[in-house]
């Protein structure tokens, strides 16, 4: 595999350094002093806000002398974490109270991502960006969690009419809520991905292997380490690696003390995503390092298939020395990491074909025409993409 220098600008060279240092701890001495003072903070800034980096950033650049980032970038960086802190604490929250109300009620709910991560990773929750609180909960208590978490506060995003919520449920894998009192997003899911998708770990499975974590006093179940990693390298290829921070929670989960390699490979070959598992670590340890143990990545980097895939996502996190990357290389991505035939057949249905919630939103079918919805849904795509849309 290339080096990661081949693929990096000075910035984004001088990012990787000062995130990795300020995780792991090491003195701040890689791309030095000249550098930093030389860098465009303005471009650096508006890359790691995209990658989702600040809270990072903005510890890391504790290791740089006090004259080196100029003083109005440390007056963005310092209003961004303050906001982000505030935003985190609220979340953690609202997450806890999620969490009693399911509880309260007999339904054992399992939380993963979001507040419980970033603790358990980072250190504190404040010190990974994210945006939205994620549930999972049994597929048999969905109803009920869903009219649970409806008299909470939060409402579906998405008003489905309930002759589709069936064929929802069946093929989909989460609703998304939100709370206009104070502007936050629960997403709760009954599996982790698509059912359809051989690579799906079936909600029994993780329900069954759970663990407690605790975050400042409070107890919360989450998905045990060696399932997470599997689940870490899944999601970052499903969305194509576009965000830096993905790569890091994975190096951060794989780096722990303790992870059961041979359980990892294991799990990770029940769902038929290996491939996926060894391109996801030879980035994470590309990019952001040592936690992996060497024989994990020198087993990853044996097929040569996983080392193609890390670095096609390289040149999609870094496109600026590798050349632009077209929209559809990048959809595609996710298609080149499946391992199997029926996967990326499904794969092409869910992309072209299968009717989502958008177009059940934009055009109103009784159910009795429900299959018109295959036409609505390559039309829409097609207009989409002719006019440029995202």
């Amino acid at each position: 595999m290339e080096k990661i220098s081949s693929y990096l600008n000075t910035e984004q060279s001088l990012l990787v350094d000062l995130v990795t240092s300020a995780i792991y701890g090491k003195e701040y001495n890689k791309t030095g002093r000249t550098t930093a003072e030389n860098a465009d903070w303005d471009y650096l800034i508006r890359f790691s806000t995209f990658h989702g980096l600040n809270p990072i950033l903005f510890k890391a650049i504790n290791s740089l002398e006090s004259d080196v980032v100029p003083s109005e970038k440390l007056y963005i960086l310092d209003n961004y974490n303050r906001s982000n802190t505030m935003r985190s604490g609220l979340l953690f929250d609202r997450l806890w109270d999620a969490v009693n109300l399911l509880r309260s009620n007999g339904i054992e709910p399992l939380t993963f991502k979001g507040s419980v991560m970033a603790s358990e990773l980072y250190g504190d929750k404040a010190s990974r960006e994210y945006s939205d609180i994620d549930i999972l909960v049994h597929p048999g208590s969905l109803r009920k969690a869903m009219e649970l978490i409806s008299s909470s506060g939060y409402n579906p995003e998405i008003d489905l009419p309930d002759s589709y919520r069936g064929v929802y449920e069946k093929y989909g894998y989460y609703y998304s809520h939100f709370a206009e009192r104070d502007n936050t997003s629960l997403d709760l899911h009954w599996r982790l991905l698509p059912s359809y998708f051989s690579f799906s770990p079936d909600t029994e499975y993780v329900m069954n292997h759970s663990r407690q974590v605790t975050v400042d006093g409070r107890s919360f179940p989450t998905i045990k380490p060696e399932l997470m990693i599997v689940y870490l390298a899944i999601h970052g290829a499903k969305h194509s690696w576009v965000q830096l921070n993905w790569v890091l929670d994975l190096a951060l989960m794989a780096g722990k003390d303790g992870i059961d390699w041979d359980d990892v490979i294991r799990i990770s070959e029940i769902y038929n995503c290996r491939r996926m598992l060894y391109a996801g670590l030879l980035l994470a340890c590309s990019v952001f390092g040592p936690g992996i143990p060497e024989d994990i990545t020198s087993r990853a980097g044996s097929d040569p298939d996983a080392v193609r895939l890390s670095e096609d996502a390289l040149s999609i996190l870094f496109p600026q020395k590798t050349g632009f990357r077209h929209r559809m290389d990048i959809q595609l991505y996710f298609y080149s990491t499946m391992e199997s035939n029926s996967d990326r057949v499904k794969f092409f249905h869910d992309t072209v074909l299968k009717p989502t919630m958008l177009e059940w939103e934009s055009v109103k079918l009784p159910p009795l025409l429900y299959f018109l919805y295959y036409l609505v849904r390559p039309l829409r795509l097609g207009m989409k993409y002719a006019l440029g849309k995202s």
